[in-house]
């Protein structure tokens, strides 16, 4: 291993452990949810004191989790979002499996895509977004016809509905 190739060895050394760090977190208090179902009906019933939500919530925490871990479950209980946390586990795991760094192509048309379809449209976007993009196609009848696709803060609409919308406007403003 070249000198170089350090830092980059040990930043990728700590990504990885931070992240089977916070899965680890988070399953298990996941499964504390699941299993100890008093306390989850405590921390969900709007009836239950904030402090005595956040004494139950300690309970479940994993003792060796981080203080910004335990800070972030009890931003979630603030904000009444822990409900969500199979969501937020099932989404950070996707993030874990296909790294941070990877974007996604939200693509939605108004019929299913064939293989074919699916296919140029990945080529294209690859080249314009880079090769690491992973896709989600989704079907929407309300777009009539064509596709829409967001990529990050980037949406490129080609469908029909807003094509409609555009004319509309078009015409209401003469």
């Amino acid at each position: 291993m070249s000198r170089e190739e350090l830092p980059t060895n040990y930043a990728q050394a700590i990504y990885k452990m931070a992240l089977e760090e916070w899965t680890s977190w988070l399953t298990s208090a996941q499964q504390q949810l699941l299993t100890d179902k008093a306390t989850a009906e405590a921390l969900f019933d709007a009836g239950v004191s904030p402090d005595e939500k956040r004494r139950r919530l300690e309970m479940i925490l994993p003792a060796e989790s981080s203080a910004r871990f335990k800070q972030f479950l009890g931003f979630l209980l603030e904000k009444d979002d822990l409900q969500s946390l199979d969501d937020i586990v099932g989404a950070f795991e996707g993030l874990v499996e296909r790294g941070a760094e990877r974007a996604v192509a939200y693509v939605t048309s108004a019929l299913e895509l064939s293989d074919e379809e699916r296919t140029q449209v990945q080529d294209s976007l690859r080249r314009r977004f880079g090769a690491g993009l992973d896709f989600d196609f989704q079907v929407d009848p309300a777009l009539l016809g064509g596709v829409r696709v967001r990529v990050g803060d980037t949406v490129i609409d080609s469908t029909v509905a807003t094509r409609l919308e555009s004319l509309r406007d078009h015409l209401g403003a003469r």
